[in-house]
């Protein structure tokens, strides 16, 4: 026998868990310098980790 979910527990999982995760995490966009990076790391530092060393070195 096997033991799963029923289809209305499945949905509630589901919309419980796509309602709690921001939108933005996964999302990519592409950096000045032209390296894809997540939107979180756009809005946290404006550039890629590559420009933001750069950038604090000179």
């Amino acid at each position: 026998m096997i033991i799963g979910f029923t289809p209305l527990s499945t949905e509630r999982f589901r919309a419980t868990t796509a309602a709690s995760k921001p939108p933005y995490v996964h999302n990519r966009r592409r950096c000045d310098c032209g390296k894809q990076i997540t939107v979180k790391q756009l809005q946290q530092y404006g550039l890629c980790v590559s420009c933001v060393r750069i950038k604090a070195a000179s």
